[in-house]
Order: C-alpha cells, then structure tokens, then sequence
C-alpha cells in the first residue's frame, strides 16, 4: 500500500486499505472462479483483518460468483488457558459477523514429539491439513502481510537462497491465497482501530526463540530504525524479482525459438526428433538466458520438468566453446553434442532410454516439490503404488531410520532430484570411493527380476541415493558438518 501523505482520518485510511486490497486481488486473479473459501483466523490482528476485508469484498461481489466464506480456527494446544481464550474470542466474533466459524483442534506438541521435528514446523504442518480438510476443495486464505514477506525473504537470505527463493511467498500457490501482502502488519491494526474491533496477541510473538522470532524481534525493528519504509521496501524487491522471473522464462523462450532450427538426422530416423540449436545465436544471448533456453530444450527433450540441474546446465553452456564433436551425457539418456556450429539434442536409444517405457510411472520432481515448505510444511507425493513424505527435519533421528525412512544431507545431493523407476545406467555407490551398477546390487540382494522395473528410487541423473526397500548409498550422509536434513518416508499404499 502507499504511504498516504498528510493526517488522514481513520475511516479513510481504512477505505483506501480495502480499495489497495481489492486492487490486489483483482490484478492477481486470487478468487478468479472460486466457490469457496476458508480464511484461517487465529484471532491476531492480520487474521481478523483478513475475515473483516474478506467479508466486506465478498459482500460487493455479484450473488452469482460470489464465494462462501468460512473462518478456521485452529487450535494447537500450545498455550493452554491463552489458547482456549483465542478460540472463544475468534467463535464470538464469527458470530457476531454471522461469518460460519469450524475450529479444528490439533496437537502439534504430540506431532513434534511423534515426527522428531521443531514445534514450530509440527504446528505449521498440522495447520495447512487442517485448514484443508475443514472445508474440502475451498481456496485457502492465510493472513501473510507484506511485514511477513519482508521477515521470510530475510530469513531465506541468511540461510541461502537463490532468485526463486528471495521472491518471497506467492500471492497465490496452489491452494493458497494471501490477499494481505499488499499490506503491513501496521496497515492491518490501523484498519482495526478505525472499525473498533479488538484482537488477541500472542505471547510467544514476544520470544526470542527461534530464527523468525529473533528476526521480528531485533533485526526488523532496527531495519525500520534505518528506514521506516523497510519493510515495505523488501516486500517491493521480492515481487520485482517475481516478476523479472517471469520476463526471463518469457525471454529465453524467445532466444530458444531464434536459435532452434530443423533437425534433418531426426527426420532421417523416422521422427524420433530432438531439438538442434544455433551455437552463435546462444553464444550472443547474455548467459542467464541462454541458461534458460537450454534448460528447456532439454526439458522437452527429455519430457521431464524441471529434472535437470544446474550443473547439467553448466556442462552444455561448456560445450559452447568447444571443438566440434564434443558431446556429453546427461540425466534419461539425452546426448547433447557440438557438431559444425550446431548444438544436437537428443535421446539416441529413443523414448526407452529417457525413462518413459509404458510400464513405469513418470518421474516426480522432488526437487521442485521442495521448495515451497517453510510455509506449507512436509509434502506429500503419490509415486505408483507409493506415498512419499518429505520434507526438512530439525535434527536425525537414528532410531527412525530403517528400510522405510532416511535421512540425507541435502547440500551433498546433485541438482535434479527426483522420484522414479530404474533405468539403465544407474549407479548406486556401495563404498568410500567405489560404485556399482544398480542392476549388480539388485542381483547381489537377491531382488527378484520381475519386481526390479517397479522399484521406487530417489536418484538425481543416473546417480542413485535410495533404492527403497533395498539399500541406500553411502552418498549424502550425515555428518558432523551437516545444516540442511532432509528426510524421506515411504509407505505403500493398499491395493484396490
């Protein structure tokens, strides 16, 4: 929102903040066709914002496309008396406003115990599943503002991140909506002081207990101290980056189309096309996009998403400058090779070598199924016969893992991690320097051939980290060193 110049009067500093989230919403297209929605209200002053602008949106929509609305409370059992004191106030309130009000109870200190994770992460998790199930198939409507968005980029950025990563949280991922982050939290109070509505504070706000807590606690009062625009300033730069992501992928887009070209040894071999690219046209091109644009040749040859990693990437963009013939191999068989100016990709063997034969599932990207979850929590993924569980764990818990469950060090994995089948050419590394062809481990445990094709792997490329059920490598252990754990569990689902 801009900052108003001047003294403004409550009730229109409370107009122009409905106006600037109506605006939001419209530009984002967050309740485009949407029927329902479940707003989550803890009783803070974000949440009863959010149910009040909400409610007074909704009212001005036309009956026919107008969502339902309903509050969610959840209640974690965390604060005792305080807590039972939020889900009186949030239930009074919704009936107040004759909003309809389901208040789900969970208990993340039990789930924090039972899963060896943070309280935090415990509540985070059992919060989304909540919302979700409280009312099914709704749009969920969280309360983020953009003095969260300042907070998460920050934290993100003293971690490690990269552009994705310092973009912040989408106004809409999924089933998710944040229609407040065009706000500060001192909008939302302002907008409550001019209604005269009341809200609770939660006390653990004021603690200095984790990451985020000592981020609100010290460092954005003092970034404020420096500018008091900061915050707004951050959540600015984090939608800049969103939107100079979109114009890269628009852009190298382009540059893929100027420099693809015919490929005549495709049509020769009776279709089984790659992709053939001009080496100049990409030698020109600034190297971010260039990046890009083999990024998604490779993806369309391939017919994998997002499996390809950065030093894949890396390895073709090398091939730029080298002598004609050079060549490498990278993940589902793809040959890319430097031929008289041009730059060849393809899958030599056919479809059979890029992992797609009919009787296996498609690999799952479990990379990109990661890189949302400090705000949603674990993700769960369907893989065949198999559910997944995966996310990052506070600590490893040794008596947890088994044939089912383990831990990696996720900083030692290669880019490109996915879920899938085996395929020819896998190795898994069975020693301190040595590896072995999958096919030879399997037959050493005595793994029935007729079985092998439907194993479930986490692999990235041909290199193999976890045949599950079988072995795992002795790549990405965990050791002393180790700052980002993530953990995986399997569990296979009935038949029917």
């Amino acid at each position: 929102m801009n900052k108003t110049s001047g003294k403004e009067s409550p009730g229109k500093r409370q107009e122009q903040i409905l106006k600037t989230v109506r605006d939001f919403c419209r530009e984002r297209e967050l309740f485009g066709g949407c029927r329902a929605v479940a707003a989550g209200v803890s009783g803070g002053a974000d949440s009863v914002c959010l149910l009040f602008i909400l409610r007074r949106l909704f009212a001005q929509m036309p009956p026919e496309v107008r969502p339902s609305l309903t509050a969610v409370h959840v209640h974690h059992q965390i604060r005792g008396a305080q807590a039972d004191a939020d889900a009186e106030f949030t239930r009074d309130l919704c009936a107040r406003l004759d909003v309809p009000f389901v208040m789900k109870r969970v208990d993340a200190p039990g789930e924090a115990k039972r899963a060896k994770i943070s309280l935090e992460e415990a509540a985070r998790n059992l919060r989304y599943a909540a919302l979700r199930e409280a009312v099914p198939g709704a749009l969920i409507a969280v309360a983020h503002t953009a003095t969260d968005q300042a907070e998460t980029v920050l934290f993100r950025l003293a971690r490690g991140t990269g552009l994705t990563g310092l973009a912040g949280m989408s106004p809409k991922a999924g089933d998710i909506v944040r229609p407040l982050l065009c706000l500060t939290r001192q909008d939302t109070e302002a907008f409550l002081m001019a209604e005269g509505q009341p809200y609770v504070t939660d006390s653990t706000n004021f603690g200095r207990d984790n990451a985020r807590a000592i981020l609100r606690a010290d460092v954005m009062p003092g970034l404020s101290e420096i500018n008091a625009q900061a915050v707004r300033h951050i959540a600015q730069a984090a939608g800049q980056l969103a939107e100079a992501g979109e114009l890269i992928r628009e852009q190298s887009g382009a540059l893929l189309a100027r420099a693809q070209a015919a490929d005549p040894r495709a049509q020769a071999a009776g279709g089984n096309a790659g992709v053939t690219l001009d080496i100049r046209t990409l030698e020109e091109a600034p190297p971010l996009l260039a990046r890009q644009a083999l990024l998604a040749a490779l993806v369309k040859v391939s017919g994998h998403e997002r499996d390809i990693g950065a030093a894949h990437i890396q390895a073709v963009m090398g091939l730029l400058a080298n002598r004609t013939g050079s060549e490498v191999i990278l993940p589902y068989g793809v040959r890319v090779k430097n031929s008289y100016g041009k730059l060849y990709i393809e899958v030599p063997g056919g479809p059979e070598e890029a992992g797609q034969e009919e009787n296996r599932e498609m690999p799952v990207n479990l990379e990109g199924a990661l890189a949302g979850l400090d705000e949603s929590g674990p993700v769960r993924l369907r893989f065949g016969r198999w559910e997944v569980q995966a996310g990052f764990a506070a600590k490893f818990d040794r008596d947890r893992d088994n044939e089912f469950t383990k831990f990696f060090d996720y900083d030692k994995m290669q880019d490109g991690l996915v879920l899938r089948n085996p395929r020819k050419g896998d190795f898994l590394r069975t020693g301190e320097a040595s590896g072995a062809p999958l096919s030879k481990v399997l037959k050493d445990r005595k793994v029935p051939k007729e079985v092998r094709s439907g194993l479930l792997l986490l692999a990235a490329g041909s290199r193999v980290y976890w045949a599950v059920g079988v072995r795992r490598s002795q790549d990405a252990l965990i050791d002393e060193n180790t700052t980002k754990l993530l953990r995986l569990d399997v569990r296979e689902l009935p038949h029917g």
